[in-house]
């Protein structure tokens, strides 16, 4: 969501979000957009690889200046030249940081940059339409195929198969109901 703070000399650093997000419509609330999921979904597969967000948010910005688009993370050009961008920045990086950071991130094998591991899996869950992330496959369900689609069920996790929103099938475990009669009953 980005930050602010004070330094001890007067000045003031501002940093932006790097997460879409719009103004909440209830008190208390935060909205986020289904872009804004699909951001902090990437941004999760960075950390997961280990990179601080001290680290990562200064290669998502440069990465959407240089791609041209305000929601780099959530384009498709990530997946297809991301890697080479982000290559880039940390070669013109003046931080050694940033340097280890990206060269730990992306690798270069026979002149092809190409996403760290745990990073080219987050991506492979995610498809794209028009060139921006259309449905998201959530990796924690490991024997259910669970996506989170705009147009399907107005974005809640959904098991694929069935159409059926995640959240029925757990408020109905709650409720007691045998696992077993809720698999049978929710076809």
């Amino acid at each position: 969501m980005g930050y602010a703070y004070n330094r001890l000399d007067g000045s003031r650093v501002v940093s932006v979000p790097i997460v879409t997000i719009l103004q909440p419509t209830r008190p208390h609330g935060v909205s986020v957009p289904f872009v804004g999921l699909a951001e902090a979904y990437i941004v999760a597969a960075f950390t997961k690889a280990g990179h601080p967000m001290q680290r990562i948010r200064p290669a998502v910005l440069w990465l959407q200046e240089h791609i041209g688009l305000p929601q780099a993370l959530a384009s498709e050009r990530l997946m297809t030249d991301g890697a080479g961008v982000l290559w880039d920045f940390g070669q013109q990086s003046h931080d050694p940081a940033d340097q280890n950071t990206v060269e730990d991130l992306v690798v270069v094998w026979s002149g092809q940059q190409v996403f760290r591991p745990v990073v080219r899996n987050y991506l492979s869950r995610v498809t794209y339409d028009n060139g921006w992330t259309r449905t998201i496959q959530l990796p924690q369900y490991k024997s259910v195929d669970v996506v989170v689609d705009p147009w399907l069920n107005g974005g809640q996790p959904t098991v694929a198969e069935r159409g059926i929103r995640v959240n029925e099938f757990v408020n109905r475990l709650k409720a007691r109901e045998s696992a077993k009669d809720v698999a049978t009953t929710t076809t």
